[in-house]
């Protein structure tokens, strides 16, 4: 009998009181790019928008379409925080370990003091899944060829 599994790994992070204060208003785009790289995801597309309102205090926000999922951010320099989110899918391997090296790399850019990270499984796949299931008619077919 197939056991369950899951199909994805979300990373929610939240950093406070980051040392490097000046990295909470300018995103470092290209080193979370190769820290991504290094990884050995594959950044698809990139985009950020930075607040410019007279209340704001240089908030940025960011987002990497990765082939294997995304990565993205929020910054807080008021609060002296960072809301991050790396989220992956296992479709054709599991990627947990490349999430975690990422969450490694961005843990040591903003050297925050305090960490809350939550360590999601998602996307529950039952030997009862369609996916499961055509895999197993596919499998008998074969076995007629």
């Amino acid at each position: 009998m197939q056991e369950d599994y899951f199909n994805g790994y979300h990373l929610l992070i939240d950093f406070y009181g980051c040392e490097n204060l000046d990295l909470l208003k300018s995103i470092n785009a290209k080193m979370i790019e190769r820290a991504i790289i290094d990884s050995g995801m594959r950044v698809a597309d990139y985009n950020n928008f930075r607040f410019k309102s007279e209340d704001d205090s240089g908030s940025y926000s960011f987002f990497f379409i990765l082939f294997e999922s995304h990565v993205s951010g929020h910054s807080w320099p008021e609060y002296n925080m960072i809301n991050l989110d790396v989220y992956v899918c296992h479709h054709s391997m599991d990627n947990t370990q490349k999430a975690e090296k990422v969450l490694k790399f961005l843990e040591n850019l903003y050297k925050p003091r305090k960490k809350i990270i939550q360590r999601v499984k998602r996307g529950l796949i039952t030997e009862a899944s369609p996916s499961s299931l055509f895999k197993k008619i596919i499998k008998i077919l074969n076995f007629f060829r």
